[in-house]
């Protein structure tokens, strides 16, 4: 896995933007994180992007929409957040991918519910597969990085119109170091992020 440090600071940051109900928060570190997976093509980053935009929609939609399962199915994210950081620090990928996958497959839940967050799920791959494509990686390899179709990717680029965009250009070098640039600035400002709070 690449940038394993950065992932471990990602999570730590999107448990406490969960627990705050901050969706501008987990909206800015999946898209952070969407650079860093663009940069190295990582499939691990590209998931960790997934699940924290999904974890910001179901805390955007709320109670009202989620009722008596709200609570609990925050709980459980934020349980399976905790054993992924844990399993990344002792370099268990195959246990923190299965944490993942446990997520996006909604394994505990039944019935309407594991049905609406799995498309949740669906819908947020395709999202960040525009967001990977748009940073100049080919359709081909955007689709296989998310596990989606190329059918999927396509019809939402044409909806989107990220096939017109500059950016859905394939990018040169030099604007990939830039990117990476951006990515070490983005690091260490959650590193001293998670510091002061940890001061607090």
């Amino acid at each position: 896995m690449e940038e394993r440090e950065h992932v471990i600071s990602v999570l730590e940051q999107a448990k406490i933007a969960a627990k705050k109900e901050d969706v501008i928060l987990l909206r800015k570190l999946s898209d952070m994180t969407v650079h860093s997976a663009s940069v190295y093509q990582d499939g691990d980053n590209i998931l960790v992007a997934v699940i924290l935009y999904a974890l910001g929609k179901i805390i955007e939609k709320g109670k009202p929409y989620y009722k008596e399962n709200y609570q609990r199915y925050i709980r459980s994210y934020l349980e399976i957040i905790d054993k992924s950081i844990s399993y990344l620090k002792k370099e268990d990928y195959k246990n923190f991918r299965n944490q993942i996958n446990f997520i996006i497959n909604s394994r505990e839940l039944s019935g309407d519910l594991k049905r609406h967050l799995q498309g949740l799920f669906r819908k947020a791959k395709i999202n960040k597969a525009g967001k990977v494509y748009e940073h100049g990686i080919s359709m081909e390899k955007t689709a296989k990085l998310l596990g989606i179709s190329l059918w999927e990717l396509a019809e939402y680029s044409g909806q989107t119109g990220i096939n017109e965009m500059k950016q859905g250009k394939t990018m040169n070098v030099r604007d990939r170091i830039k990117i990476a640039e951006e990515i070490f600035r983005w690091k260490c400002y959650l590193y001293a992020n998670i510091i002061d709070l940890e001061a607090k």
